[in-house]
């Protein structure tokens, strides 16, 4: 059998890190609910290189890839003929674009794609609870909602199968 469906949260389609909200999503001091606490670099993009480079090699290294090569950004592969996904993205957060025009760019191919943009949340933002942690934490409704419908969606589509 074949894969049933893909549900992703904030994830990096695109290894260039070269989407909007590389800039409008950056983590400013007091900057309001579109601000991504997770990356508090000046440059998240420029930030994120190094770790990239770790991954693909270095631009003109031997044996690098480049990071815009479709095998590993799926941001500029063909996107069609894929199984449904499910796209969950913080509206505060860093690789918005990412989720946002991979989830365009695949709905535009003919895949079947369903884009949740959560409110003022950041960066795998399921995986975190009010006050980030500690034995009295409560749980994040938004993160507690967010597993829910992936619950559903996955279910829903491995029925089908």
């Amino acid at each position: 059998a074949g894969v049933a469906a893909v549900s992703v949260v904030s994830p990096e389609t695109d290894l260039t890190c070269s989407g909007e909200s590389y800039k409008s999503r950056r983590w400013v001091s007091n900057g309001g609910p579109h601000c991504d606490p997770m990356f508090r670099d000046k440059d998240p993009a420029a930030a994120s290189m190094p770790t990239i480079d770790l991954l693909v090699g270095k631009p003109g290294a031997p044996g690098a890839i480049p990071a815009h090569s479709s095998p590993l950004s799926p941001l500029h592969s063909e996107l069609h003929g894929l199984p449904p996904i499910q796209v969950q993205v913080g509206d505060a957060e860093v690789m918005r674009s990412d989720s946002t025009e991979f989830a365009r760019r695949a709905a535009a191919a003919g895949s079947h794609v369903e884009l949740t943009v959560w409110p003022r949340m950041w960066h795998t933002f399921t995986q975190f609870t009010e006050g980030c942690g500690g034995g009295d934490a409560e749980p994040l409704e938004e993160a507690l909602a967010g597993i829910r419908k992936q619950g559903i969606f996955l279910r829903a589509h491995a029925l089908q199968v």
